[in-house]
């Protein structure tokens, strides 16, 4: 059963229109017309999509193909009606061409109707139409009905932006065989759609970059498909955007030869030496090899530079990164939810090897690892991460939320509940020689046999560790730091009740004796305040208090973080200083209390909001002096 997560996304789906851009030429495919076979109007359509591909690669750009209700397999044509049966046969992409899928189609009150839920198209890698349903998706490849299959069902190869993919369900494909040289046609990668070429980046890292994307994939769900590299979604030196898709229970088993196997990797999409922008896309129960080098249940990167954003990761499965597996890539990751992962070694929800990962604004919860890292592992390389949630996350060993080993990790702005650890730091640990920071941020009830929050260990070389600005509790005592390591508890470190609005639990799940299948009932980690807190479930009238609940308590996290760190987008009146915790910073930060309720009239140069001008504001102001926030918009200016 999908989870509920998956059912919003796939209403949001289900709304999505034309993308409204110049249309020269229109073609229309309906596998049930009967008329001229032209693709002129719904009556005449084209039977099937590869005549109108043709007829679009020799028509003047730009071209739109709107394809109805049905299932369109890529070995069929009119001069091949029953099929060529040739695994190699594939929907190409076209520069400069728009494929839609989702219209009603000829026959229908309104032809021209959209909906790709409601007309569902399918291009379909099942060249003989006898799939049948696995139960395990590790057996998804090897399904004797499916050994017919399509190698790759879409193909772009060297496109442009203009090659546009847009409402389509695509499935049965099957990357079951070997590369031969490392050259196409890549039998084993790619089974629901294979990218190769198109796109470039220039300039520098960040905001300095200029990309110019490849294939625009848009709508698209890929469902039961399986390769060795990218069962949904294999991407080679490209820049493709994947915008509003699902990516659900695609597999990526190992390929075996003899005693010796390779692959295994990325089930929903595989990325390697590329840099696609990922935005609002769902991927959910989809499997990498459990064993050995299996990793990347949800996202398998390879050298390479995606932006992520937007995006839910949903019970994926995987030997290493459940959800995610980053080598020696550059990835950065904003405002995803990251749940319900499994890893059957460490990185339950992620995975980084040697990589450079920039993670803001996430939410990992319920994540799971057999050994190492229930929500995170990272081996190597940078890792800086803020404004993020990590709950209910478990390891069988160490780093109930998150292990570091051989890196430099950054935690600012994070919220730590409630992550288990069977033997040493509930929260996280740092091992190996790792050197870390945790700032502004909150561990509150994690616990394990030792380090109910923290772990510090060397083995191969010291580690160290900085903590200050921290809400912890149990204190430094919560910390467990082996004897050749480094802790420096700094200023402002306190151990009080956080005063959450709803600090979550773990449910026994009625069977109290076996922590095994408990499960973590999700809270909410903003913090109370009688100035006012932001209540995402707040439905009051319209006004200045819309959306923010007053508390009877207010948090001892606010205005707690380092009087140095930037106060953001914190709402008046915020103290001048940022909040400890997840939202410390952000438009959702709770407010400031100074023992009377809020000023209603803004008095020019209060700058906490105390209703009062004094020295304490004109300190804020100082402090702050020149300090800069880049808008939501992208914009940089003062406060």
């Amino acid at each position: 059963m999908k989870r509920a997560i998956i059912a919003v996304a796939a209403v949001v789906l289900a709304s999505a229109g034309s993308a409204g851009v110049a249309v020269g030429k229109v073609i229309y495919v309906d596998g049930g017309a009967g008329g001229a076979d032209n693709g002129t109007c719904w009556a005449d359509a084209y039977i099937f999509l590869q005549d109108a591909l043709t007829d679009a690669n020799e028509s003047e750009k730009p071209v739109e193909i709107r394809v109805a209700q049905g299932v369109y397999r890529p070995d069929r044509s009119a001069a091949e009606p029953n099929g060529t049966g040739d695994r190699m046969a594939t929907f190409l992409l076209i520069n400069g061409v728009t494929i839609q899928g989702g219209y009603a189609g000829f026959g229908e009150p309104d032809p021209n109707g959209r909906d790709i839920e409601v007309y569902e198209t399918v291009l379909s890698g099942d060249l003989d139409g006898n799939d049948v349903d696995v139960n395990d998706l590790a057996d998804l490849r090897d399904e004797p009905s499916r050994a017919e299959n399509a190698y790759h069902v879409v193909t772009s190869r060297d496109s442009e932006e203009s090659a546009v993919l847009d409402g389509m369900t695509i499935t049965g494909g099957n990357a079951n065989g070997y590369d031969v040289g490392y050259a196409w046609p890549h039998e084993e990668r790619g089974a629901g759609m294979y990218n190769e070429g198109g796109g470039s980046v220039s300039g520098g890292r960040g905001s300095l970059e200029t990309i110019v994307y490849a294939a625009t994939i848009r709508d698209c769900t890929f469902t039961a498909n399986s390769g060795t590299f990218g069962g949904g979604m294999y991407n080679y030196q490209t820049y493709p955007k994947v915008l509003d898709c699902s990516f659900v229970e695609n597999s990526a088993p190992i390929q075996r030869a003899g005693e010796h196997g390779w692959g295994g990797v990325g089930g929903g999409m595989y990325n390697e030496e590329s840099s696609p922008m990922v935005n609002d896309c769902v991927f959910a129960k989809n499997f990498a090899y459990e064993d050995g080098a299996g990793g990347g249940g949800g996202i398998h990167n390879d050298e390479s530079s995606p932006v992520v954003s937007d995006c839910v990761f949903d019970e994926n499965s995987a030997h290493n990164g459940g959800g995610m597996f980053n080598k020696d890539s550059n990835p950065r990751v904003a405002r995803c939810l990251f749940s319900g992962n499994r890893s059957s070694h460490s990185g339950g929800a992620m995975y980084n090897s040697g990589s450079n990962v920039i993670i803001r604004n996430c939410t990992f919860v319920g994540n799971a690892a057999g050994r190492f890292g229930g929500g995170m592992l990272t081996s190597g390389g940078v890792l800086s991460m803020t404004n993020c949630v990590f709950a209910g996350n478990r390891a069988r060993s160490l780093g109930g939320a998150m292990l570091c080993r051989l890196s430099q990790a950054t935690v600012g702005n994070c919220t730590m509940v409630g992550n288990r650890a069977g033997s040493s730091g509930g929260g996280i640990v740092w091992r190996h020689g790792s050197e870390g920071s945790v700032s502004d941020s909150i561990l509150w009830d994690n616990s394990a046999a030792a380090g109910a929050q923290l772990g510090v260990y060397g083995s191969f070389e010291p580690s160290t560790l900085t903590v200050e600005h921290c809400l912890m509790m149990g204190g430094e005592g919560a910390v467990r730091v082996e004897p050749n390591d480094g802790l420096d508890w700094g200023d402002g470190n306190i151990d009080s009740d956080p005063c959450f609005a709803d600090a979550g639990h773990w449910d026994v799940n009625g069977t109290p004796e076996d922590a095994n299948d408990d499960f973590w009932v999700m809270g909410d980690y903003h913090l109370k305040s009688q100035g006012g807190r932001w209540d995402p479930n707040e439905g009051g009238p319209t006004g200045p208090l819309r959306g923010w609940t007053i508390d009877e308590v207010t948090s001892p996290c606010i205005d707690g973080g380092h009087p140095n760190s930037p106060i953001g987008f914190e709402p008046f009146p915020n103290g001048g200083r940022i909040n400890m915790g997840a939202y410390g910073g952000t438009s959702e930060a709770s407010k400031s209390y100074f023992g009377a309720a809020p000023c209603e009239t803004i008095v020019a140069g209060d700058v906490n909001g105390d209703c009062v001008v004094n020295f304490l504001d004109f300190g804020i102001m100082g402090l702050h002096w020149l300090e800069s926030v880049v808008d939501p918009g992208g914009r940089t200016g003062g406060r």
